[in-house]
């Protein structure tokens, strides 16, 4: 088996480069790449010499995937927070609140819908990964507008 300075040098550039296109962010890539290794490195003893890229692929993906489910958290907090008026509203978060004032019927048609599927929407509305058509976010604004619709009424 390869040592894990070995291991680094080799895969760092393509981890980097597939955290890259998750989140579009060239910071953000950086961080979750170290957290990456950082985590293979502490179950650097349980690896196999089998197919040491996707190992690693496995972990930068569930890392980028826990970052961003926190970030949609963090995000719809603060949204919580200044919705309930508990955040001075600043001149970048202006349109948040405007957004508040109609978030009442939003924030209801979310609650319907199930966690996973709140989180896409999150996960997309806080910038994550705009890129990302896949069938859970599909599914998800499909149910939102529906839940939209029946709130509305």
């Amino acid at each position: 088996m390869i040592d894990f300075d070995t291991l680094y040098t080799r895969y760092h550039p393509s981890i980097y480069a597939f955290l890259l296109q998750r989140t579009r962010s060239h910071e953000l890539a950086e961080d979750l790449t170290q957290e990456t290794f950082l985590k293979a490195w502490v179950a650097w003893e349980r690896a196999t010499d089998t197919n040491l890229k996707n190992w690693l692929l496995l972990i930068a993906r569930r890392t980028s995937i826990d970052a961003g489910l926190k970030r949609a958290r963090q995000d719809a907090a603060s949204l919580d927070a200044l919705c309930a008026g508990g955040m001075d509203v600043e001149d970048g978060q202006a349109d948040i609140a405007e957004r508040c004032a109609m978030g009442d019927v939003r924030r209801r048609a979310l609650q319907r819908l199930p966690a996973h599927y709140r989180a896409e929407l999150l996960k997309c509305a806080s910038g994550w990964n705009k890129g990302a058509q896949n069938n859970e976010l599909s599914r998800a604004r499909q149910l939102f507008r529906k839940a939209m619709k029946e709130v509305s009424a």
